[in-house]
């Protein structure tokens, strides 16, 4: 759920009011809402708007923000009235954009915690939405699933939701104690990523290959991925690399009380964006072919120094071969069947001490028959260039890179080396 910013000033106070301030709100209906889009890049589009709830305090006139609002109304015991009337209002001001572009969807957040209490309130919003002839598939009702405690009152939530015409999506996914299990009985139509896994993405290896699988995860069972908390280009750029297809964050719009402000405003950033795409997915191209290119040409060149030396000291000769090249992490080489001829050769000063218990080398003899590494070559690749991973060896990030060379005794073998990997995942 989306609680980031506002353009207006929003009320300081933290402490519980007494409960005659939220009763006002909701008696008074001072809710404002604002609206902050969906952004589908690809396409260059709006497909959406989410709608975000501020209060309006009844005495200062300052807005209270989402999660303050929200809080109040639980410790008042006014939360299906006030999960209600945000509902509403939202709908409402988003009437006159639907009625003019009738592919927009609207996204709202229901609050979860009142399954538990046994109040769904579908009644309300079903004649809600069709009283103000809002088609009910463009409407996303928005769930944070880790805060319903009845899992079985969820799903049946879920279930006569979709029954009646609405998308069902998951927010906040990967973010606390999120459920991932639920999933596979949910089948949410959107699944909203957690701005804490977007928050600095481009600089973070373990983020990255968390996202990328929970996108990759997105992709296979059919819901759309929403990248939340996007806050500048390069988040953008890294997350939709990684297979977010819809983004979402201060980087494309703030919110905004006006829907049709929301979309003149994103104009420019979602046009600036996709050019930049276009262009960092050039640069990503040429740099991997360039990186692969030279690693390779390392890798050929001490490839070339072994075959004659087969039958020597290979330990000796990867020692004095791997100390030419700083960025090498390790080498060594497996024979036909895949198993491993010699050590694992390390460059000086490489070996992390504080890691030993629990990375570990390969040893001499080991069996490396189901390593990519090795299939791929067995399967007729003269070369293999691996993505970036985290060495089972070492704990380092790096890239493996391996070829085929023959020996002076004409037997087959596969030379492998370890690279730091300069480049990052993206």
């Amino acid at each position: 759920m989306t609680t980031q910013g506002t353009t207006a000033k929003l009320s300081k106070q933290k402490a519980p009011p007494d409960s005659g301030v939220i009763k006002e709100v909701i008696a008074s209906e001072l809710i404002q809402m604002h609206y902050q889009p969906l952004v589908f890049i690809q396409r260059r589009n709006v497909m959406g708007l989410e709608a975000l709830a501020r209060g309006i305090h009844p005495v200062s006139g300052e807005l209270i923000p989402p999660h303050r609002l929200f809080s109040w109304a639980g410790l008042a015991g006014l939360l299906p009235e006030l999960d209600r009337l945000c509902r509403r209002k939202a709908l409402e001001g988003f009437r006159d954009l639907h009625h003019a572009e009738p592919d927009m969807v609207i996204s709202i957040n229901f609050e979860p915690s009142i399954l538990d209490q046994g109040t769904d309130g579908h009644n309300y919003l079903l004649d809600t939405v069709d009283r103000l002839d809002i088609d009910r598939r463009n409407v996303l009702i928005e769930i944070v699933e880790s805060r319903v405690g009845n899992g079985a009152a969820l799903r049946e939530f879920v279930e006569t939701y979709r029954g009646f015409g609405f998308m069902i999506g998951l927010d906040d996914m990967g973010a606390g104690h999120s459920n991932l299990d639920r999933i596979a009985y949910l089948r949410p139509d959107v699944m909203k990523l957690d701005r804490t896994l977007i928050k600095d993405l481009p600089d973070d290896f373990y983020k990255q290959e968390v996202v990328r699988s929970m996108l990759a995860m997105c992709r296979k069972i059919g819901s759309l991925a929403v990248a939340e908390g996007v806050e500048n280009d390069r988040e953008a750029l890294v997350a939709m690399d990684l297979g977010a297809r819809v983004l979402q964050g201060f980087g494309l719009a703030r919110p905004h009380p006006d829907p049709v402000e929301v979309l003149r405003a994103c104009a420019e950033p979602i046009d600036r964006i996709a050019t930049s795409y276009q262009q960092y997915k050039i640069d990503k191209v040429e740099k991997s072919r360039r990186r692969s290119f030279t690693l390779l040409n390392a890798v050929g060149v001490i490839a070339d120094q072994l075959k004659a030396k087969i039958n020597e000291d290979l330990d000796l000769r990867l020692r004095e071969v791997i100390c030419q090249h700083p960025n090498l992490e390790c080498l060594y080489v497996l024979d036909a069947r895949g198993k491993q001829k010699t050590r694992t050769i390390f460059n000086m000063g490489r070996w992390p001490a504080s890691r030993k218990l629990f990375f570990q080398p390969a040893i001499a003899g080991e069996d490396m028959s189901l390593k990519d590494y090795f299939l791929l070559i067995k399967a007729g690749l003269e070369n293999y260039v691996s993505e970036p991973y985290v060495s089972a060896a070492t704990g380092d990030q790096c890239v493996t890179v391996s070829t085929r060379f023959k020996g002076a005794d004409g037997m087959d073998y596969i030379l492998c080396a370890d690279f730091e990997d300069t480049l990052g995942a993206t």
